[in-house]
């Protein structure tokens, strides 16, 4: 056997051969992994290590351990071991499926697999081919979109598009692989691979070339089945080709796919079980011979820290980046306008049993909006930076894990030139809190002013345009208009109110925050059952600096304004809409400590608590609004920030950090769970599920049981993250997940 043979091998070779120098970890990383196969130019990279030691982590952890000791788990389970000793009911035939000698071997070759690391990567032609994919297909899409073109000559334009972009287009290295140290298991599943493929192939006698082309391949590297496909290959006779197809583009057609080449390899390379795609089928032994990733100065965040106990790690090009933008994002608007008129069109002639003729009104004005599209995504263009590619990485740590991602692409939303001022303002230890801080960037909301004026613009134009052309029939468009005349004014004031009031008046910051047990009650809503229990309310506040506290308050005054206003054309449309006698209720005014405090009192009818009062407080440097005036008493307090404090560093300068601890979340939320569940069942012992599926007999989980699995989640440890912006532009993220101490 193979494996034999290597170690054999190994143990003649004298000691004296060995190096002499320690390697370094950092080497040690590199030469046992797939990093050395990636090519240092590479596209992209992904890798996940250690899965098992991260399989066990998770079944030795709180919530896995919890879980597995709930009654109802070792309950059902003990039923199913003993359906499966005595082969009953559905479990016998998946214990026969599971024993079967094929299906074993099978499972443990995917175990081998899952054990250790899997990976993906792709070389520098993958942008290239992506980028040419993206060009054709916008071509194909422009030509559709069209419309009354003849079939005939958009099959063949088409066509030659296609044949265009062959020529040119260039075949990646794409390899998806995981290490396998059982070679011999892997070379026995490639050897029926192939014995599966040549028995298939020779019932077929078009597949001849093609089965002359499956090559095995045996070397010290490792054992492979390729399959080397062209042109040359393709039983064009036995495709049923359109008639629109021109025989001269065809014959051109064939005559390039005969000089493209493309390499399909299954097999073990280097310890890796792989699956390639190539050009040839020769190039993938490249791999592991010259500069690989590891040494691309773009990857060398994962290196720096190849000490800790890496569990993945991630790359993507500049040049990829690029290429995913362009597929992705440039010219968006215009892309997709053309997509869909190419549909509105083509419905049309279907309907009409006729293409749209270019003369019509109809057709010029679907045409001018591409024009508008198009200066659309151009000047949104000019505020996007060039894409750039990432690099990522997350290893182990004593009570969980973190993560890096560093974003080279120019962060033009985001600003990191100073500490948060609202992490001290966030309660101190709340469950989840969010705060961030945008750029100033006045000119982002002058462009979508001028977008929506130009709709506006387009929008008054199809009311006057005549749609019959088209099939459509509708009715009213002068009525329709005069509404829509009625409530833009109202929609300009908004606008106003935003750029010139609201964005001068706040100085970016943001900041969200929730906690509990401020606020509970036994009923929430008159019609709503009382509960046994109190039921505690999580409590939501939002925070943002504030620099002119009375150019917002202008602002707060035009949106009542508009809601007025609102009213009042409600009315209009239907005078029993809304009482007579309701109107907008202004909020209260109290001056506090804390600044002006404007509240909207709970009626003295309604069953939540009093200091449930919707609100906001207004103080010369900050907003905060919420509902929970204890949570926004502590809010405009600044108190040392505790959730999160061993990652996130509240004097650092930060552009966004976060917390969440979900075990915390979701005991807040249990008690809503428990409520639910004894509206809906009459006894919390009867069992939940279908007492007439068969399969089920046996089984059983109650509502109890259902609450106890919640309780699980209640051992779910805190996520927290940072986000800043270094000197070289490059955005780091940092996130880390911290178990619980049990």
């Amino acid at each position: 056997m193979k494996r034999l043979r290597k170690f054999i091998v190994a143990t003649l070779v004298s000691p004296m051969a060995i190096a002499a120098v320690t390697p370094s970890r950092a080497d040690d990383f590199v030469s046992s992994t797939s990093i050395r196969l990636a090519p240092v130019d590479a596209d992209f990279y992904s890798a996940t290590y250690r899965m098992k030691e991260q399989w066990d982590n998770l079944i030795a952890g709180p919530v896995v351990k919890k879980l597995l000791a709930l009654p109802v788990v070792e309950e059902n389970w003990e039923h199913f071991l003993e359906q499966w000793n005595r082969r009953e009911k559905n479990v016998a035939n998946l214990r026969m499926a599971l024993e079967n000698p094929n299906a074993k071997e099978a499972l443990q070759f995917l175990k081998e697999l899952a054990s250790d690391e899997c990976f993906a990567f792709g070389d520098k032609k993958l942008g290239s081919f992506v980028r040419a994919y993206t060009h054709v297909s916008n071509a194909v899409n422009e030509l559709v979109s069209q419309g009354a073109t003849a079939p005939e000559e958009l099959s063949s334009r088409m066509l030659n598009l296609w044949i265009d972009e062959l020529e040119k287009m260039e075949i990646p290295i794409v390899v998806f692989g995981a290490k396998c140290k059982d070679e011999d298991l892997a070379i026995t599943k490639v050897d029926q691979l192939e014995a599966t493929l040549q028995l298939s192939m020779g019932f077929t006698p078009q597949l001849s070339a093609v089965s002359k082309s499956l090559k095995r391949i045996e070397d010290a590297r490792g054992s492979r089945l390729t399959l080397e496909l062209n042109g040359d290959m393709i039983p064009w006779d036995s495709f049923p080709l359109p008639d629109t197809f021109d025989e001269e583009s065809l014959e051109v057609l064939q005559n390039v796919l005969r000089e493209k080449t493309i390499a399909i390899t299954v097999g073990t390379l280097d310890n890796y079980f792989i699956v390639g795609i190539s050009p040839k089928r020769a190039d993938l032994m490249s791999l592991g011979k010259g500069a690989n990733l590891s040494t691309n100065p773009d990857f060398a965040p994962v290196m720096k820290n190849t000490s800790n106990k890496l569990t993945s790690a991630s790359y993507v090009s500049d040049n990829l980046a690029q290429a995913n933008y362009e597929a992705q994002l440039k010219d968006f608007f215009s892309r997709n306008y053309t997509n869909i008129s190419a549909q509105l069109l083509g419905i049309q002639a279907i309907t009409t049993g006729r293409p749209l003729d270019k003369t019509t009104e109809a057709y010029e004005f679907i045409d001018d909006l591409r024009g508008e599209m198009k200066w659309m995504d151009e000047s949104i263009a000019k505020f996007i930076p060039p894409a750039r590619g990432s690099t990522g990485y997350t290893f182990m740590t004593p009570s969980g894990w973190e993560q890096m991602i560093l974003a080279r692409t120019k962060n033009v939303l985001l600003d990191s030139s100073k500490p948060l001022k609202g992490l001290q303002h966030v309660g101190g230890d709340p469950m989840m809190m969010v705060v961030t801080r945008l750029q100033d960037r006045p000119e982002y909301f002058g462009l979508v002013r001028q977008i929506v004026q130009r709709i506006k613009k387009q929008l008054d134009r199809a009311f006057k345009v005549d749609w019959s052309d088209l099939g459509a029939r509708p009715q009213n468009l002068d009525e329709a208009h005069a509404e829509v005349e009625k409530i833009w004014p109202l929609l300009v004031k908004l606008a106003d109110a935003w750029e010139k009031k609201f964005l001068p008046a706040m100085d970016g910051e943001h900041g969200i925050v929730m906690s509990s047990g401020n606020l509970s009650s036994k009923q929430w809503a008159k019609d709503m059952p009382a509960s046994d229990e109190p039921l505690p309310l999580p409590e939501i506040t939002w925070r943002s600096g504030i620099r002119e506290a009375e150019k917002f308050k202008d602002g707060v005054r035009d949106v009542f304004s508009v809601c007025d206003s609102v009213l009042e054309y409600i009315r209009t449309k239907d005078p029993n809409a809304i009482p007579a006698n309701y109107t907008i209720p202004r909020p209260t005014q109290v001056q506090s400590s804390d600044g002006v405090k404007y509240g909207i009192p709970i009626p003295d009818d309604c069953p939540v608590p009093k200091s449930m009062m919707p609100h906001c407080i207004l103080s010369g440097s900050y907003l905060v609004a919420g509902f929970s005036e204890m949570q926004s008493g502590r809010i405009t307090q600044a108190t040392p920030l505790k959730s999160g404090a061993q990652i996130i560093d509240a004097g650092k300068p930060l552009a966004n950090a976060s917390y969440v601890h979900i075990g915390r979340i979701m005991k807040a939320i249990k008690p809503w769970v428990v409520y639910g569940l004894k509206q809906g069942v009459k006894d919390l012992d009867d069992p939940l599920q279908d007492p007439n599926i068969d399969e089920l007999e046996g089984y059983s989980i109650t509502a109890n049981d259902f609450v106890d699995l919640w309780s699980v989640f209640e051992t779910v440890g805190a996520f927290s993250s940072t986000t800043e912006i270094d000197s070289s532009d490059v955005t780091v993220t940092r996130a880390v997940y911290s178990a619980q101490n049990q």
